[in-house]
């Protein structure tokens, strides 16, 4: 199976190689099909839920969430499908704020009230696996290099979400 399309290969010389899948950045980069995913593992598999979010791709999903949002208790995270850097996100506890006419597919997830902190900054930690095939999954990870990017301002929650 060619992870790329054939016409992408055209161009290669000897030695070059080519460092991403096909089709890679619409199953992993967009955050709607990773949640998709990622509730088909929760369902399917005896993995640990406490590790890893839940969410919701909306407008699909919005009889789910409606519930969970009842009473404005506790507040979600809402991201842009197919955005990144941090562009149109927003927090709410309003269900109503989710059901506009707006045709732009979103992500929501419950807000980590405990974020890690480092000297009172958020930090994101990202680390990279090196997936040498798909069927089998056969994949090399590294333990030494790693991006730990830390927030300019001091966390304050309501304040500085991203």
């Amino acid at each position: 199976v060619l992870c790329l399309k054939k016409d992408s290969y055209v161009h290669l010389t000897q030695g070059q190689r080519v460092n991403q899948f096909y089709n890679a950045r619409n199953i992993i980069w967009r955050k709607d099909t990773f949640c998709d995913i990622m509730n088909k593992v929760l369902l399917n598999s005896p993995i640990n839920s406490d590790f890893i979010f839940q969410c919701w791709n909306l407008p699909k999903d919005l009889d789910k969430l409606k519930p969970l949002m009842e009473g404005g208790q506790r507040d979600f995270i809402v991201k842009p499908s197919d955005s990144g850097e941090g562009h149109g996100i927003f927090i709410t506890r309003n269900f109503t704020e989710l059901t506009s006419d707006d045709k732009t597919n979103f992500v929501v997830q419950p807000l980590l009230t405990d974020p890690l902190l480092v000297e009172g900054r958020k930090v994101d930690l990202r680390t990279y696996v090196l997936v040498t095939s798909v069927l089998p999954l056969r994949y090399y990870g590294t333990h030494v290099t790693c991006i730990l990017k830390y927030m300019i301002n001091k966390y304050f929650m309501y304040t500085h979400y991203i």
